[in-house]
């Protein structure tokens, strides 16, 4: 009789794999680990991880999407060039000569093509690994901070170009994120809640916005496996402050922002 199949997370969000997606201790170890001399901080980009990608590592709309990665970096945008000569990868060799091709308007066929080889090369190295993929989110960010002089506000602006309503809400979640990281007195089920309402908060659509703006949490009774799976008990059991049900001293507090769902 064959083995009985692993189940999986079933139901998954839209577009999200487990394959390509980290759980979240897993990638509060892979932000720590690579975003040493940004003025991001580490739930800062945790809470845009979630927000574009649900930490998943994929590209755009599929294969002809222009972002990728968890951050969904916009690789081929003539701006990231600089960031990737600056990186000083190997593989990803950028000439003088092509660099100040890139301030013109138009480019001539041999840049376009060297344009062309390097964002694919970008695209190909962050889907095929997704510890290069947190590394050049966060290094585009320590570029920015060190090279730009960009402060938080600077770099919020940066990912999210024109789409402003997000300087609040990924804020707001990185607040929450933080104190949810730091509850003492709670159960694991109470902190589970606590983490699910931050990693949502970006993805609803905020007060006042018109019904056109995305609206896409991911509710936690609807994608009970995908929570599970993103909230391992074990790690949540272990956490810092975390006591047997009965126990709790501190819980909830009140925020004035939404509830879990």
């Amino acid at each position: 009789m064959p083995a009985p199949s692993k189940p999986g997370v079933n139901p998954s969000p839209f577009a999200w794999h487990e394959a390509q997606a980290w759980n979240l201790p897993t990638m509060l170890d892979a932000i720590a680990r690579n975003n040493k001399n940004s003025n991001m901080p580490n739930e800062m980009l945790a809470v845009i991880f979630f927000e574009e990608t649900g930490f998943c590592n994929v590209q755009q709309a599929g294969k002809n999407g222009p972002a990728v990665g968890f951050g969904q970096i916009e690789v081929g945008n003539r701006d990231k060039f600089r960031f990737y000569k600056w990186l000083n990868d190997p593989d990803l060799i950028l000439t003088d000569d092509f660099m100040a091709k890139l301030k013109q308007e138009k480019l001539d066929p041999p840049a376009l093509k060297m344009k062309q080889s390097i964002q694919e090369k970008v695209k190909t190295k962050m889907l095929g690994s997704k510890e290069y993929s947190v590394m050049m989110s966060c290094k585009y960010f320590e570029f920015l901070s060190t090279v730009d002089g960009m402060k938080l506000e600077g770099l919020i602006g940066a990912q999210i170009s024109s789409h402003t309503e997000y300087r609040t809400r990924f804020a707001e979640g990185y607040q929450l994120l933080r104190k949810a990281l730091n509850l003492t007195g709670i159960t694991a089920g109470q902190l589970r809640d606590e983490l699910i309402n931050a990693l949502n908060h970006a993805k609803r659509r905020g007060a006042g916005e018109s019904s056109s703006n995305k609206n896409n949490p991911i509710p936690k009774d609807h994608f009970k496996s995908f929570w599970n799976w993103m909230l391992p008990d074990d790690w949540l059991a272990g956490r810092p402050g975390v006591v047997a049900p009965g126990n709790t001293i501190s819980a909830n507090h009140p925020n004035g922002l939404p509830a879990v769902q």
